[in-house]
């Protein structure tokens, strides 16, 4: 079972890419992370353009709300770009021994199912689930319901590893750390900086 962001697809490089897109629209860097954190508590912690248009079309009264839709949909199409140069190897790896993988990702539903299938990852594997769960445990319980017994879990954050390690003591978690300033898991049972070393 695998995150998303900052497992799979490199999350700093792609947010880069993305305030690029509303800097073209006259969009400050300062205005857009204000209302990208205002839009974040407004949603409950994910991330919703349609929430971050709208703050930002209160600000800006000539905001050009439908040109930048566009352009936030035809950037999130070039999602494949921003994936880890080593995830696809891997993958292809336990595809090969007819592991069974599943994606269980956080976040605001449409825009992250958008940015999983952009990323041209989704035909390896056996189930996609985008959740609001932060800790992800009533998606793991459903997978685990079909598949029971042990499994490896990787993420790239501290809590939910922490979270899935007390839930599901038979899971083997492994924290995916790519960066050295991400917070360490006392509880993962491994921790890389890549696939496949």
């Amino acid at each position: 079972v695998l995150d998303f962001d900052g497992v799979l697809l490199d999350d700093e490089r792609f947010k880069k890419g993305y305030t690029l897109v509303f800097e073209r629209f006259g969009i400050s860097k300062a205005a857009y992370q204000a209302a990208y954190r205002a839009a974040k508590i407004k949603t409950g912690g994910y991330y919703a353009p349609d929430a971050h248009l709208a703050i930002l079309q209160k600000q800006y009264p000539d905001f050009p709300k439908k040109e930048l839709t566009r352009a936030i949909s035809m950037f999130v199409k070039t999602c494949f770009r921003y994936v880890y140069p080593d995830a696809e190897k891997f993958l292809l790896y336990f595809k090969k021994q007819n592991a069974d993988l599943f994606l269980v990702s956080a976040g605001h539903s449409s825009f992250q199912r958008e940015k999983i299938k952009a990323s041209g990852l989704t035909g390896f594997f056996k189930n996609v689930i985008v959740t609001k769960s932060a800790f992800k445990k009533e998606p793991m319980r459903r997978i685990l319901v079909k598949y029971p017994g042990q499994f490896i879990f990787i993420d790239d954050t501290k809590e939910v590893i922490d979270e899935v390690k007390k839930e599901f003591p038979r899971a083997i978690g492994v924290q995916m750390r790519r960066r050295r300033t991400a917070p360490k898991s006392a509880k993962a049972d491994a921790m890389v900086k890549k696939y496949l070393e």
